[in-house]
């Protein structure tokens, strides 16, 4: 058996195949890593703009002492917002819905209660 003729022929060893691999497997779980992170975040920005909208609201209605409810656009946010008042309490409620279709909560939206005491 001739076993220069195996020497002379060029191509990549199992060693040399098995680091490329790890090399590019490492980059492409780093690179899905972030942009995992990416859209996320993403969601998660929305998520808290919602919050912050949910809140205003909710500071809007604190203490008037008045039944009121309805709903109100915000940007791509639709506002439900009903304050409930009986002799000693007010019970607002506001929910907020994402309504640019991508959504982390599946177009349930963010609900935020407060009971307020009445002086």
């Amino acid at each position: 058996m001739d076993v220069d003729r195996f020497r002379d022929e060029r191509g990549y060893t199992l060693v040399e195949t098995l680091v490329a691999m790890t090399i590019f497997v490492s980059v492409v779980m780093v690179m899905a890593t972030a942009l995992g992170n990416i859209l996320l975040s993403s969601d998660t920005g929305r998520d808290r703009m919602a919050t912050n909208i949910a809140r205003s609201q909710i500071a809007a209605l604190s203490g008037s002492g008045e039944n009121a409810g309805g709903e109100k656009m915000v940007g791509d946010f639709k506002v439900e917002f009903s304050s409930v008042v009986n002799e000693k309490l007010q019970r607002i409620t506001v929910r907020v819905v994402d309504t640019n279709g991508a959504t982390s909560r599946k177009n349930t939206g963010i609900v935020l209660h407060k009971v307020v005491a009445l002086k």
